[in-house]
């Protein structure tokens, strides 16, 4: 069965996801979850290349250890995982990427919410658009209507940019976190 690799979101960590990583194994695949340094247990610190590296490390272990190829690999992020799973899947062909509730850059999440003179202050962090030339793995995005934290505007115009086969689907009533749900 092809391997879903998940990376989670910022609030939490991997434990309090284990009902999605269950759900998922429920449909045939298997299922990898993956924990970023100083989040839960995890020793260290929360970094934007830290979790980088996570990203890494999960793919190395998955075809090292597990013995997967890439071509059999999906990686699935949701929301701050989107940023792992775009990251890591940069010039390299995976089966496909899933992307939840996507962000496009922290500057355009702080404008967002408000916060429009800060985002002018925090340069180049975390910012899909600029990966998105280099992807060239299959994508489908996942997006609520509602989405109150990552707007729906930030899904479709990731999707709207990537140059690979793409699909998106859109949940009627669909916020931030509860799209299992509806």
């Amino acid at each position: 069965a092809p391997l879903v690799i998940y990376f989670h979101g910022n609030a939490g960590n991997i434990y309090e996801r284990l009902p999605e990583l269950q759900n998922l194994s429920e449909t045939g695949v298997n299922v990898l979850g993956v924990g970023y340094r100083g989040y839960g247990k995890s020793t260290g610190q929360p970094s934007e290349k830290g979790i980088y590296r996570d990203g890494r490390a999960a793919v190395q272990y998955a075809k090292n250890v597990l013995g997967y190829g890439e071509n059999k690999i999906f990686l699935c992020g949701r929301s701050l995982g989107s940023v792992v799973a775009l990251e890591t899947a940069r010039n390299r062909k995976f089966a496909g990427l899933i992307l939840i509730t996507p962000l496009t850059s922290g500057a355009e999440v702080l404008r967002a919410h408000g916060y429009g003179p800060i985002s002018l202050l925090v340069g180049v962090v975390i910012d899909n658009m600029k990966k998105l030339p280099e992807i060239v793995s299959p994508v489908l995005i996942i997006h609520g209507d509602q989405d109150e934290v990552l707007p729906r505007a930030m899904g479709e115009k990731i999707y709207s940019a990537l140059r690979v086969p793409k699909k998106k689907v859109i949940i009627t009533g669909g916020k931030h976190s509860n799209l299992e749900r509806i």
